[in-house]
């Protein structure tokens, strides 16, 4: 998906400049042109490199619904990592969420109820957050209900597995004749 949308904004830029190359100009303003769309060819390719090394953040996810989390890091007050394999892709995508105590301490008990009963830690991502990290969870202490857990961007939970399939019906009981009178 990304080099679509980069070989996208190429084509763009390369569209873009060729009509500016084909109005009437100056030999120096055309010059001015190529060099501009070379440097931001090179420009492009270079930023596009250096993001993809570097986990983006979850408040540009354009995604909602819910990823399994594959794995995470905390880096206290500054960052929660986490890489997060959606369902329609195959390649896991690492995203950076700001620090927030109640959302580390959310991951941490889903897997640990994970670890103990087995499955999986999921992340549900919903629409846009409105509000700072942890501003909800002075909302509810102080009863205001302005702010509820459910209107988070990101919320993990462990997810069990799923329930072994039902074991196969016994035989009939076999039952016996017995003839009276024949030992």
């Amino acid at each position: 998906m990304t080099e679509l949308l980069f070989t996208a904004f190429i084509v763009a830029v390369a569209a873009v400049v060729s009509l500016a190359l084909a109005a009437p100009q100056r030999g120096g303003r055309r010059l001015m042109l190529v060099g501009l769309c070379a440097v931001t060819f090179v420009l492009t390719a270079a930023l596009a490199e250096e993001l993809l090394g570097h986990p983006k953040p979850i408040a540009v996810e354009w995604r909602s619904g819910e990823a399994t989390v594959i794995a995470y890091d905390f880096d206290e007050g500054r960052a929660i990592y986490v890489w997060l394999a959606w369902p329609e892709e195959d390649v896991p995508r690492a995203y950076a969420l700001p620090w927030d105590e109640h959302v580390a301490r959310e991951i941490a008990e889903a897997q640990q109820g994970v670890d103990a009963d087995g499955g999986e830690v999921v992340a549900a991502l919903a629409g846009g957050r409105s509000d700072e990290p942890g501003e909800r969870f002075e909302n509810q202490s102080s009863g205001s209900t302005d702010g509820s857990l459910e209107d988070r961007d990101v919320m993990f939970y462990p997810v069990p597995h799923p329930k072994p399939p039902d074991k196969p019906e016994p035989d009939a009981a076999r039952s016996y004749l017995f003839s009276p009178g024949k030992s």
